[in-house]
């Protein structure tokens, strides 16, 4: 109803109309206060263009058939509805029903990313906060008449699947009563209990000389996983489309960091790669790989959006977790480095 309005009023007034609920109902449904701004350009007092205002809408025959009363009140404009307007909408939406408000194709494309929790553990109340907006986001812009495409990155590379892995193998060891020397970090919890159950039924013979083993029990335990995260979501109705691995993305690496390199976007200092993310509004520059040769989190985000932003799409969102605020400003950076 409030677009039906807000759409009828510019097209009879030809301007951007503001509109909003009166605090005092009896003045009516609606309240504009669209003879302010105008003020400057016609160089009159609000309440005589308010006034000449409400002349012109009510000159107009639609304007007639949907406002019972239109009113200027000290350059206020206040808009009471008929009730033969209200009746055909209100029957219209019963009509509808679901349907009500649904708009036509708009030919838009929108690609969202939402979730995108590590596969290191099972999904909590906060993955649970992101999901339900991004989808309730997806739907609604579906049904506002966008295509949208849904997406779930997957971070499968680097650190965290090691550890994964070591994780399993500490709790595997535990279970046959070995020595265990723990590390300063690893996962833990019943989860990892039951990971590493699944780990030795499915690997009857693992070997603490085989130099793959964390490695192995990681990919193991990622894929497990990231069924049980699908199986969260479709348990809250949400499916998402596509689960676009950090991994193989990460293949085009080398690609993108040359056409950084080329954009004057990455410098070496102290044996690291940087990414200069400062120019772009972040608080300082990044690392992108270390010392020892590793890529940091952030080179697999920037190879991911790399990849994203060439699909064609008109509208990217990333819906990122609490913890994820401060990527926004580097992720720019890298894409302002890399033309997208």
């Amino acid at each position: 109803m409030h677009y039906t309005i807000k759409t009828l009023l510019e097209r009879v007034l030809q301007t951007e109309v503001i509109l909003e609920h009166p605090k005092d109902r009896s003045l009516g449904h609606y309240a504009s206060v669209v003879a302010f701004p105008l003020a400057k350009v016609y160089k009159k007092p609000p309440k005589i263009i308010a006034l000449e205002l409400v002349d012109r809408l009510l000159e107009d025959e639609e304007c007639q058939a949907v406002f019972a009363k239109i009113e200027a009140l000290n350059g206020y404009i206040n808009f009471t509805l008929k009730e033969s307007f209200l009746d055909r909408f209100c029957n219209q939406a019963l009509k509808l029903g679901v349907d009500f408000g649904k708009e036509a194709d708009k030919n838009e494309s929108l690609y969202l990313e939402f979730v995108s929790a590590n596969p290191t553990g099972p999904l909590h109340i906060g993955h649970a906060r992101g999901a339900i907006f991004g989808d309730s986001f997806g739907n609604l812009a579906r049904f506002l008449g966008y295509r949208v495409h849904t997406e779930y990155y997957v971070n499968d590379l680097g650190a965290q699947i090691k550890l994964l892995g070591l994780s399993l193998w500490l709790a595997i060891c535990e279970m046959q009563h070995l020595k265990v020397e723990y590390p300063t970090e690893y996962y833990r919890g019943a989860y990892i209990n039951e990971l590493a159950q699944k780990a030795l039924e499915h690997f009857p013979d693992l070997n603490n000389n085989d130099p793959n083993l964390y490695a192995t029990l990681g990919d193991f335990a990622k894929e497990v996983v990231l069924a049980q995260i699908e199986q969260s979501l479709a348990d809250l109705g949400i499916v998402i489309e596509n689960y676009a691995s950090e991994r193989a993305m990460f293949a085009h690496q080398e690609e993108v960091f040359k056409r950084l390199e080329q954009a004057g976007g990455v410098y070496e200092f102290e044996g690291k790669r940087w990414l200069k993310s400062s120019m772009f509004g972040d608080e300082k520059d990044r690392v992108i790989r270390k010392n020892d040769g590793d890529f940091t989190y952030i080179a697999g985000d920037i190879t991911y959006h790399d990849y994203k932003f060439k699909q064609g799409f008109d509208h990217y969102i990333n819906i990122f977790g609490a913890d994820h605020h401060g990527y926004v400003a580097r992720i720019k950076a890298a894409l302002q480095f890399l033309g997208l």
